[in-house]
């Protein structure tokens, strides 16, 4: 029953996810069910989401971790597309964590290989877009994804206005970044009304006190 009612709420870790208890919580459970069942596809995939977003608070290790985890979740589930978007991302974060310039460009080609494909395979995935947008959104110029990042979160917000169950929150954040990609290319107009857009949907939250601060 335990087993059962668990896994039903690994499955539900959504992208985004900050509380590091939880994720600690869930983690811990998901590595004592590994040492039993070592090659179980569901714990796996519970250990891999939650070093997933373990590592995107930046906690040590976790990026490496969590590629570990989703790499053998993903050879064992090889049709499921999100797995690839996590793995994508995770690789990502590895580069961004390692010392070492040649890994951080082998783990950003890597992980960005993976995140194409999985978008190939369901390009109408919202939870894909959004964590390929995120990655796309963060990489240094030289990688050449800043449109990538826009294309990602005009569908973002796009699936909202046809009824695609998106939080204010996170539609504020894909508000704020589109604003600050038309910014870099000297849009500025169109800059501003993304900004007050991200003010509009989430007055209260950070991305709209990020975004009334770089509007004009």
């Amino acid at each position: 029953m335990f087993l059962s009612s668990f896994l039903a709420s690994a499955q539900e870790i959504p992208y985004g996810v900050e509380n590091r208890q939880k994720l600690d919580a869930i983690l811990r459970t998901a590595k004592t069910q590994l040492a039993s069942k070592a090659d179980h596809a569901q714990w796996l995939k519970a250990a891999g989401i939650a070093s997933h977003q373990l590592a995107w608070l930046k906690v040590d290790s976790a990026s490496e971790d969590a590629v570990k985890y989703l790499k053998r979740a993903s050879s064992m589930s090889p049709a499921d597309a999100e797995l690839l978007a996590y793995l994508g991302s995770s690789h990502a974060m590895l580069a961004r964590d390692s010392s070492l310039t040649v890994n951080k460009i082998s783990n950003t080609n890597k992980g960005l290989a993976l995140l194409d494909r999985a978008v190939r395979r369901e390009p109408d995935n919202l939870t894909i877009r959004i964590i390929r947008g995120s990655v796309a959104y963060e990489l240094p110029p030289m990688f050449s994804r800043e449109k990538t990042a826009q294309d990602d979160y005009l569908f973002v917000l796009k699936a909202a206005r046809t009824g695609a169950r998106v939080t204010p929150e996170r539609l504020s954040e894909t508000y704020f970044k589109l604003g600050q990609l038309a910014a870099k290319r000297k849009q500025m107009d169109v800059a501003d009304k993304f900004y007050a857009k991200a003010w509009s949907v989430a007055p209260r939250s950070a991305w709209a006190a990020k975004a009334r601060k770089a509007k004009r």
